[in-house]
């Protein structure tokens, strides 16, 4: 028997990840193309942070970056509290970093594979 708390909790989750997905893979690409202008192709990089440096060069203050990196990182901090929290087998660090690390390169695999965002290397 689920409670309502977990019900609630599952609820919560699904929306996040649905926000994630969205946010990753349809919303705007600021930042996708490699000079301005080319909005247009697949992009790739292997060089960890070389995006964020790219859009360091090209936007006219630090602000933009800064957002982007710090918002990349926020992204994945209620993945690390909820899945500890809704499933009991995810209560190990290296479960949950495993589990992380899957939704960020399934992430990635999608953004290289269904779109024309950037699909940057995993560190």
């Amino acid at each position: 028997m689920v409670t309502g708390y977990k019900q609630l909790g599952l609820f919560l989750f699904l929306c996040y990840l649905a926000f994630v997905l969205y946010l990753t893979l349809v919303a705007w690409n600021y930042g996708a193309s490699f000079e301005p202008g080319e909005f247009d192709g697949r992009n790739y990089n292997f060089h960890p942070f070389r995006s964020i440096f790219r859009i360091t060069f090209y936007s006219p203050t630090i602000y933009d970056p800064i957002v982007i990196l710090l918002g990349n990182i926020a992204l994945f901090i209620p993945l690390g509290l909820l899945l500890p929290l809704l499933f009991p087998s995810f209560q190990t660090v290296v479960r949950t970093v495993t589990a992380s690390f899957l939704v960020s390169l399934f992430i990635e695999a999608s953004q290289f594979i269904f779109t024309s965002r950037v699909a940057d290397a995993m560190i």
